[in-house]
């Protein structure tokens, strides 16, 4: 999270980036348990102290690092649904789902980011690209229980015991001429 934080804290310096940079420096300083820095940025994206969702974000960020993920999620459901304007909320929120087991709503969440992000957004890249893992993962991990399925329909059934007195043949293998 230190080397993520510093180059958040690069990208937070350009103007005109909009509040993808800093959402992530909250992240960061959140997981880095600097919870007064988490504040700090999470009320500049805002430019409005007095939003409700500069708290329920830093909540969420505070909840994750600490391991709450149910109740980080419910906090950016909040965030999600007062600020469209901010795709990367969708985003997190995804991932969050995703960490609590809950595929079908991650994907949900990454595709809404998809729609809320500016055509050709890197919230939009990431997104896809987080869609598009998974359901790789979910066909791969489909595969592997068809294949186990077989495997159990196909094993010989072992509670015949063996004959008593009954010798291995060998088979010799025969010359070509």
């Amino acid at each position: 999270p230190k080397a993520a934080e510093d180059a958040f804290k690069e990208l937070a310096k350009v103007k005109g980036r909009g509040p993808r940079a800093k959402f992530m420096l909250a992240r960061c300083e959140a997981e880095l348990e600097k919870y007064d820095d988490c504040e700090k940025i999470v009320e500049s994206i805002f430019q409005d102290n007095q939003s409700p969702a500069a708290k329920e974000l830093q909540t969420a960020f505070v909840y994750h690092s600490l391991g709450m993920t149910a109740d980080a999620i419910k906090e950016m459901i909040k965030v999600v649904n007062q600020h469209p304007n901010l795709p990367t909320a969708c985003l997190y929120l995804g991932d969050l789902f995703q960490e609590a087991g809950q595929t079908p709503k991650a994907i949900q969440c990454w595709k809404l980011a998809v729609k809320r992000d500016r055509q050709g957004g890197s919230i939009r890249s990431v997104a896809k690209k987080q869609i598009e893992l998974v359901q790789a993962q979910e066909k791969k991990s489909k595969v592997k229980r068809v294949r186990k399925s077989n495997k159990q329909a196909i094993k010989p059934n072992r509670s015949v015991p063996k004959l008593k007195g009954s010798k291995k043949v060998k088979l010799s293998k025969r010359k070509r001429s």
